[in-house]
């Protein structure tokens, strides 16, 4: 997130394809991953504080450990989808058992 690239500067940077050095802050990782990547799409977002962009970056260059931190936090995010859904669908099995129980 960047509050100081306006819609022009952002127009530029798509057009003319220039790399852009990004640090990527990602949760549980001490340091930020640093990419290269361009603007590959960029969208308005209206909000009450004002106009704000959603930029999509298409990375270019990336350390192969930064990768796998990425693939990493990314394995995390899918394992923690997958305990949820499971507890979800433990607590309606036996919340189902416990409704035919008191209704026998």
């Amino acid at each position: 997130e960047s509050p100081d690239l306006s819609e022009s500067t952002i127009k530029y940077l798509n057009q003319q394809n220039m790399l852009l050095n990004v640090s990527v802050f990602v949760p549980l990782s001490q340091q930020p991953i640093r990419l290269v990547g361009a603007v590959s799409w960029f969208e308005k977002v209206s909000e009450a504080s004002g106009s704000r962009y959603v930029i999509g970056i298409r990375f270019r260059s990336i350390k192969p450990r930064d990768l796998k931190t990425l693939f990493r936090q990314t394995n995390r995010f899918w394992y923690l989808v997958l305990a949820i859904v499971s507890l979800t669908i433990v607590f309606a099995v036996s919340l189902l058992y416990h409704f035919v129980l008191s209704n026998s």
